[in-house]
């Protein structure tokens, strides 16, 4: 995602995590137009340097691991230009929740509702909420619920990625919610707080 989002311009990647961090920064070693720093998303200390300066902030798996969702929601609105826009990926299914949620340090997951009640509370216009991989709710429910496994099986993950392409066809056919929902919420422009 990061070697897409370069063409635009100005990229800052972010991480909280040290070793993270230097695969970040080996990654992006000497790629023109992009810095990488250990900011944190709850951090308004973190925030100020970079008010107002960003036409998109991605948020890929990360708000779920945050007590303070709010603060993190804060900083993300307050670091986008007037007219800017947040793509957030977040788990979906507060019932999916279990052990493997756990295991990753998730301490929530989200309904499309509620999402988009916090979204907007904390002054996001929300565009899109789209949910997606219903295939993996079985094998999360499955692992995390009801064996309460405290790891990934790694055949599993294995079987997973070989069979990805049959689960994009099959996804569109299951009834049920994915296990994931990605939200594209826009901080409204000036003119738009009329």
């Amino acid at each position: 995602l990061s070697a897409l989002l370069l063409r635009r311009g100005r990229y800052v990647a972010t991480e909280t995590d040290p070793v993270q961090l230097i695969t970040l920064a080996n990654r992006f070693y000497r790629v023109p137009r992009v810095e990488v720093a250990s900011l944190d998303a709850r951090s308004e200390r973190d925030a100020v340097p970079f008010r107002g300066q960003f036409e998109s902030v991605v948020c890929v798996n990360v708000l779920e691991h945050i007590d303070n969702q709010e603060a993190a929601l804060h900083n993300m609105f307050d670091i986008l230009r007037p007219g800017g826009h947040l793509v957030l990926l977040v788990p979906r299914g507060k019932k999916l929740f279990g052990s493997l949620d756990q295991l990753v340090g998730h301490v929530r997951r989200y309904e499309p509702d509620e999402l988009r009640a916090i979204l907007r509370d904390n002054g996001f216009e929300v565009q899109s909420l789209r949910h997606f991989n219903r295939v993996g709710v079985l094998g999360w429910w499955l692992n995390g619920r009801i064996l309460k496994r405290k790891r990934f099986g790694k055949l599993q993950l294995k079987l997973y990625d070989m069979l990805v392409w049959v689960f994009k066809r099959l996804d569109l056919l299951l009834p049920w919610s994915g296990l994931s929902v990605i939200a594209v919420a826009k901080r409204p422009a000036e003119s738009d707080k009329v």
